[in-house]
């Protein structure tokens, strides 16, 4: 029989695919805890907030040795995955609440018409200069934020039925999870990638060591010293470094599309603290810090056997501890996959237990005991490699 041919387009629809699936079942747990509420706490369950899981996705966001994926791809996809939210918040709605169903399918209108101008060729600039002035357009129809929405239906909830009021509820809950999208979204750079965007402004003479003290130095001057520039698609489009590249694009989707979810920034083959002050550094340059969660990826045999020493310097660094404070947590990725192919499965495995006891150590030696330690498990492909799941431990 014929095989269906494996390109991004397919791999992403088969990622939506799974996470509608993931959304209806988590909509059936909010369901039924809320039955339960309702029956146990009849004057106060109207004020509860479920959210038993969250889904992300980092298909069209990885751009880690990949050169099929360019940023009007990632584009496309955000947009065509908020389109495709909105129309099943609409339809979960369209009993309980047809004046808000009315109002999210007319933007997951909209936002398709957007999605579909980034299908075209836009490597000349008067074409990119078009699709920007139409997606950064006043609309009545345009929805960057849900903040709203989950007010109203909240505050609806309150004075309805308890059929009508549960299925609000659950939509609520759903919209607080997913935001504006199919789920959060990741992206990712190798740690060469970020290097690179960094080195002609941290050393332009080409004779600093990046994984020297001098360098990390240099990188804390810069980072005090950073102040957020204005971005528009103009910067995108004729941006050469793809590390910097993907920050423009994140701030061009927290601006234009959805303002409320975070994006993470995944860092692969991360092995010294200077990297990611350099992502915060691009974060905080472009206006996304508050937004964006840094996730060093632990996979390589140097980053497995001196990782507690990294998660110290990193840790220690005041402009770290500030950004986990205002961030609410700290977050680290662990490579499974890569790290059985680096070191092999079992040492992987017993590294990486290491490696988050560290972590624990590491927050409540530097006062970030009021956080929370997000850790990102990636297994992936065969058995051999991990087997074929991710898990975020929160």
């Amino acid at each position: 029989f014929a095989r269906d041919a494996i390109t991004l387009d397919y791999e992403h629809e088969a990622a939506m695919a799974a996470l509608c699936r993931a959304q209806d079942a988590r909509d059936a747990i909010c369901d039924r805890l809320l039955q339960q509420a309702a029956e146990r706490w009849p004057r106060k369950w109207k004020a509860l907030q479920p959210m038993p899981f969250r889904f992300a996705s980092w298909v069209g966001y990885d751009m880690d040795g990949r050169t099929d994926i360019g940023w009007t791809t990632s584009l496309r996809y955000r947009l065509l995955e908020k389109a495709q939210r909105l129309t099943r918040y609409a339809e979960a709605l369209r009993d309980a609440d047809p004046a808000i169903a009315d109002k999210l399918a007319r933007a997951a209108s909209h936002t398709a018409e957007m999605a579909r101008l980034f299908v075209a060729d836009l490597s000349n600039p008067a074409d990119v200069s078009a699709v920007a002035n139409a997606l950064t357009a006043d609309h009545p129809d345009k929805l960057v934020s849900l903040e709203p929405v989950i007010a109203e239906l909240e505050s609806e909830a309150r004075s309805a039925d308890n059929d009508t009021a549960r299925k609000l509820l659950v939509v609520a809950a759903s919209m607080r999870a997913d935001g504006l999208g199919m789920g959060w979204i990741h992206f990712r750079v190798n740690s060469s990638q970020l290097h690179n965007a960094i080195r002609h402004r941290i050393d332009p003479e080409g004779k600093l060591n990046l994984a020297s003290q001098a360098a990390l130095v240099r990188m804390r001057e810069m980072l005090a010293e950073a102040r957020p520039l204005k971005s528009n698609f103009a910067a995108l489009a004729i941006e050469s470094s793809t590390a910097v590249r993907q920050f423009l694009a994140m701030a061009q989707i927290l601006a234009h599309i959805d303002a409320d979810t975070p994006i993470r920034m995944l860092v692969a083959e991360c092995e010294q603290p200077t990297t990611v002050l350099t992502a915060l550094y691009f974060a905080r340059l472009f206006g996304i810090d508050d937004k964006v969660d840094v996730s060093p990826l632990f996979e390589t045999e140097t980053a497995l056997e001196h990782g507690g020493r990294f998660l110290d310097a990193l840790l220690a660094e005041p402009a770290y501890r500030a950004y986990a404070a205002r961030r609410g947590r700290v977050c680290i990725q662990t490579g499974f996959s890569d790290a059985g192919r680096f070191v092999g499965q079992i040492p992987a495995a017993l590294a990486i237990e290491r490696l988050q006891g560290r972590l624990a150590e590491a927050m409540t030696a530097n006062g970030l005991t009021g956080v929370a330690a997000l850790i990102f498990n990636t297994h992936g492909e065969s058995m051999g490699r991990g087997a074929d799941y991710a898990e975020a431990l929160e």
